[in-house]
């Protein structure tokens, strides 16, 4: 499990204009597993790309050496705004 940047994910899904029930049947989730994630609840790699996938978003996963005062996982998960072209 990896903790993840759930606010950007929230700014996101709000740009993209989503309720979370529409995030989770694009998603494939139940509405239970929408609200935990919401909450910010870890959550694995491949149910946050389907969450990010289904508001439109990537997800990107950098590796960063941990400092003594703050002793967070090394894996940063971050939404950040697709760049692809509209499928035709």
């Amino acid at each position: 499990m990896l903790k993840f940047d759930y606010k950007t994910l929230k700014a996101e899904a709000g740009r993209a204009e989503l309720t979370m029930r529409a995030i989770a049947e694009r998603a494939g989730v139940s509405a239970v597993t929408m609200t935990k994630v919401w909450r910010g609840s870890a959550i694995g790699l491949e149910l946050l790309a389907r969450i990010a996938d289904a508001i439109g978003c990537d997800v990107e996963v950098r590796i960063v050496p941990r400092t003594i005062s703050n002793h967070t996982d090394s894996l940063i998960v971050q939404a950040s705004t697709s760049q692809h072209a509209p499928t035709q």
